[in-house]
């Protein structure tokens, strides 16, 4: 059984289990895939399914459960990140006049 924890920017990690039998190093050349994406990707566990937006994953944490020392982790490269600029203008609001009850005879 293979432990996934799923490691997001500004977020808390999300953790899955997938009954998988394969090797580690195979699992994780397969699930590093989802790092190339560039649309929302889906993660089929046998647990259930994650959907993945891979611009917001930091790093994907591997291990098995039944042998806690075969650990593999994938990790994105580090590029440029892109840097947005934006010029805000201040936004005045208007007072708010209060309402006042007229009483007309």
């Amino acid at each position: 059984m293979k432990i996934i924890q799923v490691n997001f920017e500004n977020s808390t990690p999300v953790v899955v289990q997938d009954n998988d039998a394969s090797l580690i190093t195979e699992y994780s050349k397969n699930l590093s895939n989802i790092l190339d994406n560039t649309n929302i990707s889906i993660l089929h566990t046998s647990e259930g399914s994650l959907i993945i937006r891979p611009d917001r994953v930091v790093s994907i944490f591997i291990s098995n459960a039944n042998q806690p020392e075969q650990v593999e982790k994938i990790t994105k490269p580090k590029g440029p990140k892109k840097k947005i600029e934006k010029s805000l203008e201040p936004i005045t609001v208007p007072p708010v006049a209060e309402e006042q009850d007229i009483i007309k005879d």
